[in-house]
């Protein structure tokens, strides 16, 4: 079991110190089961789409994953003891199948990962201590390669490719402060690059890149808290910021309907979908060892910028990772009740 209780410290920040920050500040309670089916009635008027329960994962964790050749990879992550992961998993859609592939050599969570031709760059994270390693994955040879740290040590960050390049956003450093950070890494030349500043300083919140340009959505605004504080209903953030490498500029968009943190997103023919996650019950958060986590799917068209409520997901999870294969949308693990991490796999076909 995750230990959920608190212990505010401003020097290094270990593992055991990450699982408890992100169980305060990620994993909030509701006020009652009842407040919570109000909130959450079926929406008649949500679009649908068809679910189907997969093979449960070998490995139940808080996982990153990515997709290469329709194959997807869960890389590292966190599970229920304070240890991280070094676990790298393959698993194929089409024939329900897991493999084990080479362990990654930085155990971590709480990292992010993304994939320029073929090969998946794994990124901070807790190890058990906060870290800027960058390590590269090849399937073909399933070896690792220790690449060029990243300027910035941090956790609960989030990355986009755009152009051959990784755009790794926003997060939490060694002294709790949520971060704007924007590093840009060229694996082609194995250097960082700084870039303008996200707007909004956020942690727990996902990245997406479509059509050239990356969306920052949701996410939580302050995670370096004191320990007598509470977070406030504005501390989960329902804003979407748009970043266009391009021209290094960043644009404020339609906000999320569900303002919420550690949610995954992903895209299907340039349409995102945003998934799952947690909010605050109230103008004032409850601290209770009951989390509100949610069931939601929202997506979002960048070229109207407009939202639309989904059918929601048969599991809420928060902090679970997604990946598309073949127009369908597959959601891993997360936890569904701030217990445990959960093993389960879902797959989404949109109507």
């Amino acid at each position: 079991m995750i230990n959920k209780s608190f212990k505010h410290q401003v020097s290094k920040i270990n593992f055991a110190e990450i699982i408890k920050l992100s169980y305060k500040f990620l994993l909030i309670a509701s006020i009652s089961f009842m407040a919570l089916n109000l909130c959450f009635l079926p929406n008649a008027n949500a679009e649908g789409g068809k679910w189907v329960k997969k093979a449960d994962m070998p490995t139940a964790k808080l996982s990153p994953t990515c997709t290469i050749d329709g194959k997807i990879y869960l890389v590292g992550g966190m599970a229920d003891t304070p240890n991280p992961l070094s676990i790298l998993e393959e698993y194929d859609p089409t024939t329900e199948k897991w493999a084990k592939k080479a362990d990654m050599p930085t155990p971590r969570g709480m990292l992010s990962a993304g994939v320029v031709n073929g090969k998946i760059y794994a990124f901070g994270g807790a190890s058990p201590k906060t870290t800027s390693v960058t390590e590269e994955y090849d399937p073909v040879t399933d070896k690792w390669t220790k690449k060029a740290d990243m300027p910035t040590a941090r956790v609960f960050l989030s990355s986009g490719v755009v152009n051959g390049k990784i755009y790794v956003i926003g997060g939490v450093n060694e002294s709790l402060t949520t971060l704007p950070t924007v590093e840009e890494y060229d694996p082609a030349t194995d250097k960082w690059t700084k870039k303008a500043d996200m707007p909004t300083a956020r942690a727990l919140f996902s990245a997406i890149a479509t059509n050239g340009k990356i969306y920052c959505l949701g996410g939580l605004a302050k995670v370096g808290m004191k320990a007598h504080e509470q977070p406030t209903k504005e501390t989960f953030l329902s804003i979407v910021e748009e970043y266009d490498p391009a021209t290094d500029k960043w644009t404020k968009k339609a906000d999320m309907p569900t303002g919420r943190a550690g949610l995954s997103t992903c895209v299907i023919d340039g349409i995102i979908y945003a998934m799952g996650g947690q909010i605050a019950s109230g103008e004032k958060v409850i601290l209770t060892e009951r989390p509100v986590i949610l069931p939601v799917m929202e997506k979002y068209d960048p070229a109207t910028d407009i939202w639309t409520k989904m059918a929601d997901m048969p599991t809420a999870r928060y902090a679970i990772s997604t990946e598309v294969v073949n127009g369908k949308i597959y959601v891993f693990g997360g936890s569904e009740d701030a217990q445990k991490a959960c093993p389960k796999v879902e797959e989404y076909t949109p109507e």
